[in-house]
């Protein structure tokens, strides 16, 4: 009797014990890195086994397991590096950085196929983000690539009147629609009596619409936000793309410099009307033809981008993107007075430039503390001249009285501002904090 009771006792202790090992949980993390250069790897899946868990890294290159101590192995998989596997034993918590080396591969015949395509995403805040996906799904107006005319097909935003690319959002006008681009805010107007905006689809990335719920850092004010992010090169050699449209024509070219880290991408955009506008004028009735702008006017954007990426430093990007819009319309007649011939010219020149420099330094992450510097300056400027000239001769031997008369004015807004945001992400909570000074 004794026995039995003896090993009764021996059998709970022994489930017991068991019990206690099998619920102690232990953390396995790391970061996945370039064997090369040692910058964080995103797009790595990562699997843990046994458990059968997955998960794919994000920007940071981090990954993290929970599970139970125990023999255990790792393995990796990544587009355009080899994969790695790692078999290790575990009884506390664990840290191994892993490093994966780059593996060329060529790729084979590749045939997709789908229903559909997903075009945009609504983000956890509400924000409405276009993807690349989308800026090329978008549909456009004579073939211009135009963001404006794209968030017009939201919900929720009044495209403008007359077929203009003005939103109108939450009530508010045109005008309190913020661009934000590279950290600079900024406000710019349309081209051809604001058929075309200047946010030109070929130059983005991806494009997103905040209308509802404002992060911190962005700040308030406004009706909505449009956060623009440039392109940047999306392969290892030199690509270049070359658009030729009925409004507007336009090139951009992608330099990658993989091997010193630097990446180059610009672009430029020209107006096409100069070259259609008389044979337009002819085709309409007078009463259009009066209100369209004049012959020689024209228009022009372009951006540039020079992005560097450091170990030590973190990644730092310059972005450049200029527009330029102008016009001039005269009016020539001639007189007789006896023998002195007068010659009148009347006209009005109007246009506007715009200019953003945006610095951007995001630091590397320490002590799960990110810090971003921002540092622009956007120069606007709207001018128009007004003038007259009558100039008097005697049978075309040469003027002796020349008279002109000008009233001008050009109203331009220059703006130096700085950003300094840092933001700690952790498990249990998150926050931000910034100073801002313009």
């Amino acid at each position: 009797m004794m026995f039995k009771r003896a090993n009764i006792f021996l059998l709970i202790v022994i489930l017991i014990i068991t019990t206690v090992v099998n619920g102690q949980s232990v953390r396995i993390s790391g970061l996945l890195l370039d064997k090369n250069e040692g910058t964080p790897l995103s797009g790595v899946v990562v699997f843990l086994n046994p458990g059968n868990q997955v998960l794919t890294t994000g920007p940071s290159g981090e990954y993290r397991f929970n599970t139970y101590p125990g023999k255990k192995q790792i393995s990796t998989r990544s587009l355009g590096y080899k994969s790695a596997t790692l078999n290790f034993a575990v009884v506390s918590d664990t840290v191994i950085n892993v490093y994966l080396a780059i593996s060329p591969f060529e790729l084979g015949e590749v045939k997709v196929t789908g229903d559909s395509v997903k075009t945009m995403e609504i983000t956890l805040s509400g924000s409405i983000l276009f993807t690349p996906t989308a800026l090329k799904e978008t549909p456009r107006l004579f073939s211009e690539p135009d963001l404006l005319k794209s968030f017009q097909l939201l919900p929720g935003i009044v495209p403008g009147k007359d077929g203009t690319a003005d939103i109108y959002v939450r009530g508010g006008t045109a005008g309190q629609n913020i661009i934000l681009a590279n950290g600079c805010y900024f406000f710019i107007p349309g081209h051809l009596l604001g058929i075309i905006s200047p946010l030109d689809l070929d130059f983005l990335e991806s494009a997103e619409m905040f209308k509802d719920y404002f992060p911190s850092e962005l700040g308030g004010g406004a009706s909505s936000i449009i956060s623009l992010d440039f392109k940047k090169p999306q392969s290892d050699s030199l690509h270049a793309q070359l658009r030729l449209g009925l409004l507007s024509s336009g090139f951009t070219v992608e330099v990658p410099l993989r091997k010193s880290n630097w990446d180059l991408t610009f672009g430029l955009k020209r107006g096409n009307y100069s070259i259609f506008a008389p044979l337009l004028k002819k085709i309409v009735d007078s009463d259009v033809g009066d209100f369209l702008p004049p012959d020689n006017y024209s228009f022009y954007d372009g951006f540039f981008r020079l992005s560097h990426q450091l170990k030590k430093w973190g990644n730092i990007n310059y972005l450049f993107f200029g527009n330029y819009d102008n016009g001039k319309i005269e009016n020539k007649t001639n007189s007789q007075s006896g023998d002195t011939l007068i010659k009148y010219v009347d006209g009005i020149s109007t246009g506007w430039n715009n200019m953003v420099h945006a610095f951007q330094w995001n630091l590397p992450v320490k002590n799960k503390l990110k810090w971003k510097l921002n540092l622009n300056y956007n120069r606007l400027s709207i001018g128009r001249d007004i003038y007259t000239s009558a100039e008097k001769s005697i049978d075309n031997s040469g003027s002796f009285d020349v008279t002109k008369t000008s009233y001008s004015f050009s109203p331009t807004i220059n703006s130096i501002a700085s950003t300094m945001i840092v933001t700690n992400d952790n498990e249990k909570f998150s926050y931000s904090a910034g100073m801002s000074g313009r």
